[in-house]
């Protein structure tokens, strides 16, 4: 069982990190997620600072 379970995980592993290649541009599904992730963790973070500074000038 635990074998089955491995080689499920390395086959959905190695499909993330699977190298796309465009015209000279390569990616992964995986830089792409991380990517998405690290700006929308960003924004968040930016937007909270906003609403933080807005809420102290009343």
């Amino acid at each position: 069982m635990i074998d089955a379970v491995k080689s499920i995980a390395k086959v959905i592993f190695d499909t993330v990190k699977y190298k796309f290649d465009a015209g000279g541009v390569s990616f992964s599904i995986w830089n792409i997620v991380m990517t998405f992730l690290v700006c929308g963790l960003v924004g968040y973070l930016l937007y909270m600072f906003i609403v933080k500074i807005s809420e102290d000038d009343n």
